[in-house]
């Protein structure tokens, strides 16, 4: 089955930033993420989207 999320940890080695900044920038809505009871999950699909408009974080 082909992954449909990503966690912080590798959003932000996707994107090449430190885990605290993908914390922060999830809590301030500036990343598309869902909230799993205390896990914040990114989704695949939106997270490249988000990316590939973005020029920066």
């Amino acid at each position: 089955m082909e992954k449909i999320t990503y966690s912080i940890d590798e959003a932000a080695k996707i994107v090449g930033v430190g885990r605290s900044l993908m914390y922060q920038l999830a809590r301030e809505g500036k990343i598309p993420v869902l909230r799993l009871g205390n896990r914040f999950v990114i989704p695949k699909k939106r997270f490249e989207i988000f990316i590939n408009s973005s020029t920066n974080l």
